[in-house]
């Protein structure tokens, strides 16, 4: 993924990776490839690969990390404060390091990630931190790999039992779950076990 860069891509310091997730049974696919800034298509999972050219390295923003782990762990729900606390502590292990235009060191990187358009890899107008690109598979596999399969009539026996409904009543909406059960120890979301197709386009070289 860090190989083979367009001039413009060169030029703008950055290439633009679109993941997609397919579900198949217990197992959750990724797959992801380059596209121009310009023909990102809507509604697409989109993150930022950003050459820092003081390290000749590639790196993602922790809030780049944040967004994918959530489309594809958490989407069409959203993530609880707790359970983005929880990832963010999780994140430390992999030591990302924290930019900022007065730092000397990496002033020139703060500037190059300012001046980004869409999709913008950050949130703030401030300091934010970045990861080696080359973490991002271990990130995924530790991160996602801690989930085990719960086949989906379960997680409606356990909704009912969690709001006190009947077994008869209206079967509960997938996209309901996430939020009520994902922060449950031993309980997980059938979409979180995956593996990562093409897996050599994570690291840099």
């Amino acid at each position: 993924m860090t190989a083979r860069w367009t001039e413009e891509e060169w030029i703008n310091n950055r290439r633009i990776v679109k993941f997609e997730k397919f579900q198949d049974g217990e197992i959750l696919n990724v797959d992801f490839k380059a596209v121009p800034v310009n023909e990102i298509p809507a509604n697409s999972i989109c993150i930022s690969c950003i050459w820092w050219d003081t390290f000749s390295d590639c790196y993602l923003t922790h809030f780049d990390a944040m967004y994918l782990l959530e489309q594809l762990m958490g989407a069409p729900g959203r993530f609880s404060v707790e359970r983005k606390n929880r990832l963010r502590r999780n994140l430390e292990g992999f030591h990302p390091v924290t930019i900022s235009k007065t730092n000397p060191h990496n002033s020139g990187l703060f500037k190059t990630v300012m001046a980004f358009g869409y999709p913008r890899p950050r949130d703030i107008e401030g300091d934010f931190r970045v990861l080696p690109w080359n973490c991002l598979e271990p990130m995924l596999r530790k991160m996602i790999g801690k989930y085990k399969f719960i086949p989906f009539g379960i997680y409606n026996d356990i909704f009912r039992r969690e709001r006190g409904q009947h077994a008869d009543d209206t079967p509960v909406a997938f996209s309901k779950l996430p939020e009520i059960l994902v922060d449950r120890p031993g309980i997980s979301l059938p979409w979180l076990r995956y593996c990562v197709q093409h897996c050599e386009g994570f690291g840099c070289g």
